[in-house]
């Protein structure tokens, strides 16, 4: 409800809320009216940025430090490397292809021959091992190929140093190198 009003009752002009300052209210018209200096001084942060710097220390003048003791280089010997061939077949003689050889830190396939070679270091021992299940073969009078399961996993190590052809036959367990046969034993797990 708006209180009655008369139209005998003088006029009543009623004071803004707010008494503004006159710079400010120059601020309203246009804002790039100057601001007193005095003002300026009075909203201006009064906290004070001090920065403290370690006295009579110098970064990166520290004296250097001993140095450690290096012998002079050592010269190795560089070894050659020799060449090794492994030949997989089966108990007839025929390739196994796409069969797994792991040498040291290598995997070598077999191609269609039943060939894989590797280059090892004279006179260093190296690893190789082979799995159960793994390869193709063709058998005699077969019109496709056949999947090698149940096979013997082998594994040896012995130093090379002069290039060799091994014949390994992974259904028997038997390797052979030159005119050396060798026979993996076959362990059986109980699981």
């Amino acid at each position: 409800m708006s209180p009655v009003v008369r139209p005998t009752d003088p006029i009543k002009r009623i004071p803004p809320p707010r008494h503004y300052p006159a710079w400010l209210k120059a601020t309203f018209a246009d804002a790039n009216v100057a601001v007193p200096e005095s003002v300026l001084e009075e909203n201006r942060s009064k906290i004070e940025y001090t920065q403290v710097i370690a006295s009579g220390r110098v970064l990166g003048g520290e004296p250097n430090p001993r140095a450690n003791y290096m012998p002079p280089p050592m010269v190795v010997e560089q070894r050659p490397k020799v060449l090794v061939t492994f030949k997989v077949l089966t108990i007839e003689d025929r390739p196994i292809t796409g069969f797994n050889i792991r040498v040291d830190s290598q995997n070598l396939i077999t191609d269609a021959e039943g060939q894989a070679w590797v280059e090892v270091y004279e006179g260093i021992p190296f690893s190789w091992s082979t799995g159960r299940e793994s390869g193709w073969s063709l058998p005699i009078g077969a019109k496709r190929r056949l999947r090698m399961t149940g096979l013997v996993p082998m594994s040896q190590t012995f130093p090379v140093s002069v290039p060799i052809m091994l014949f390994v036959y992974p259904e028997s367990g038997e390797f052979q190198i030159g005119k050396r046969v060798f026979t993996q034993t076959i362990t059986y797990t109980t699981s």
